[in-house]
């Protein structure tokens, strides 16, 4: 057998071009280390709807979108209160009371921590968050679904059945990056007690995360929302948060007042910040009626039916209480 031909010259120059050191071109320089963003420098960087965006760890609060209701049952007697009450301006009153208390359960998604808001986790098609709150006055159930993925839409339905009051509504919550973070809900809530039969409009509320420049973010309320009874009662509210030299942030004011009177005149005022205290003024006597402090009203915690499917949600996969509902 005849030994292996000699390479053409054409090949022994491309072997040696292969062979050839790399030029000082070729040579990777050392890159220096990208700075690390905080967590807002990073949030500035997102645009467009968290819901088809993967948010970073940080922002992730860790609770789903349907457990996000259970604010609404979590003082039970509180909710209860109008059910109880003659007189139809003070059960206005009360609404207006319960509902400005919820909002920093609501809001504070993930509360304790240095953002002070973070985004709940999207709940999956057909996702069930069942339980109840139980206290000395009140025993309150609730039943959360999320009815739709696309668009992502929530539906829930809690009462007392003992007092006769349930309330009933849905809703489609966007969030989106456009420099800060915006929350737009869409969608209708109704507040109904069977012993005077009689309705209440609750209305659903846009929010922002600010804090961006002093690296602590927390939510804001703005603009005017008012609930509206079937009695002809009306709590006019209006959010504001803090400004640069003046204002708090969290701020609410609000007046109850009947619709044949008009805002001029009305019976009740509340005013304060509703992620912490809170007074309501009787305007008949210019006196004062109640101041609301949350830190020292401990919310009563849900508890979750013994019988459920480990499959429905997310609440009864990380365990808890059991009750019947």
């Amino acid at each position: 057998m005849s030994p292996p031909a000699e390479p053409s010259s054409r090949f022994k120059d491309l072997i040696s071009v292969r062979t050839l050191p790399p030029s000082p071109k070729m040579i990777p320089h050392p890159q220096k280390p990208k700075p690390k963003l905080t967590p807002p420098q990073l949030l500035t960087t997102i645009k467009g709807d968290l819901s088809s965006t993967l948010s970073p760890p940080f922002l992730l609060a860790p609770k789903s979108m349907t457990e996000l209701p259970t604010c609404w049952i979590e003082r039970p007697s509180l909710f209860a209160a109008p059910a109880l009450e003659p007189d139809p301006a003070r059960r206005a009153l009360l609404v207006l009371k319960w509902f400005v208390v919820s909002l920093r359960a609501l809001l504070y998604v993930g509360e304790g921590s240095k953002l002070g808001m973070k985004k709940p986790l999207n709940p999956f098609l057909g996702e069930v968050c069942v339980g109840c709150c139980v206290d000395e006055g009140a025993r309150v159930a609730l039943v959360v679904e999320q009815v739709s993925h696309h668009p992502p839409v929530g539906a829930c339905y809690f009462w007392d059945e003992e007092h006769g009051i349930q309330c009933e509504g849905f809703s489609k919550v966007q969030m989106t990056f456009n420099g800060s973070i915006n929350v737009k809900q869409v969608g209708r809530s109704v507040l109904h007690i069977d012993k005077y039969d009689e309705y209440y409009s609750i209305p659903i509320l846009d929010a922002k995360v600010v804090g961006f420049f002093s690296g602590h973010l927390y939510p804001e309320l703005a603009g005017k929302y008012s609930i509206v009874s079937s009695s002809g009662y009306i709590s006019e509210m209006e959010f504001c948060g803090k400004g640069f030299w003046t204002g708090e942030k969290n701020s609410v004011s609000a007046k109850v007042y009947h619709r044949d009177t008009g805002p001029e005149l009305p019976l009740y005022t509340l005013s304060g910040q509703w992620s912490s205290k809170f007074e309501i003024r009787d305007c008949g006597n210019d006196a004062f009626h109640e101041i609301y402090d949350l830190s020292t009203a401990t919310p009563v915690p849900m508890t979750i039916p013994q019988k459920q499917s480990k499959t429905r949600g997310r609440r009864e996969r990380r365990g808890g209480k059991s009750t019947k509902l």
